[in-house]
């Protein structure tokens, strides 16, 4: 088969790679914009197939997103609903108050002396604000200030610890437990099975 010729009687890849050889630096950076008019022409299509896609499966992009959020533990949902990147809806006088009026951890049970010193190192009896009810964020009378130590052990706490702070709300705040809990909680605690007062 003939093939054909270019400029000064040669192929096209001896054309080509005398122009490489012979002026390397801008037939780099011709190469460079090629490539990258390749790649944002595949990006462009790419997108339009993807939103095309998305368009036709509404529906099941939602079930989707729904199991994978029911299959993450709360604290990493807390975050993703927004509820854990910092945003308050407390003012500084509240807090100000709340700080006057805490001098001890407010988990019950803790009787930590709570630190309030700006300090770049974590310490355990270290102040924290913390959300009495996750889901309804930072808001006044929602908040509370507890110790490092307790604010950690809400997520990081070992079965031990929760069976103590369970002993001590069955203990001294048996209002605050409902039949159901009571039944619930009756194989973890021995005091509160049926016969044994609170």
């Amino acid at each position: 088969m003939e093939r054909p010729f270019y400029a000064r009687g040669m192929c096209h890849s001896c054309y080509h790679r005398r122009r490489r050889n012979a002026y390397p630096e801008r037939e780099k950076a011709r190469y460079q914009r090629r490539k990258e008019k390749r790649t944002a022409e595949r990006e462009i299509v790419i997108k339009v197939n993807q939103k095309k896609w998305r368009d036709a499966n509404k529906e099941k992009l939602k079930a989707d997103k729904k199991v994978w959020y029911e299959s993450l533990p709360w604290p990493q949902r807390n975050r993703l609903a927004g509820n854990g990147r910092g945003k308050t809806n407390v003012s500084a006088e509240f807090l100000q108050h709340l700080q006057e009026s805490t001098p001890i951890c407010s988990m019950p049970g803790c009787e930590t002396v709570l630190d309030y010193e700006r300090s770049a190192k974590q310490k355990p009896n270290q102040a924290t604000l913390d959300k009495v009810i996750p889901s309804f964020g930072y808001a006044e009378g929602n908040v509370q200030i507890i110790c490092r130590d307790c604010n950690s052990k809400k997520v990081h706490g070992t079965v031990s610890d929760w069976i103590r702070f369970l002993d001590y709300v069955i203990r001294h705040h048996p209002e605050a437990l409902s039949v159901a809990d009571v039944d619930r909680l009756s194989f973890l605690l021995p005091s509160l099975r049926i016969g044994n007062p609170i």
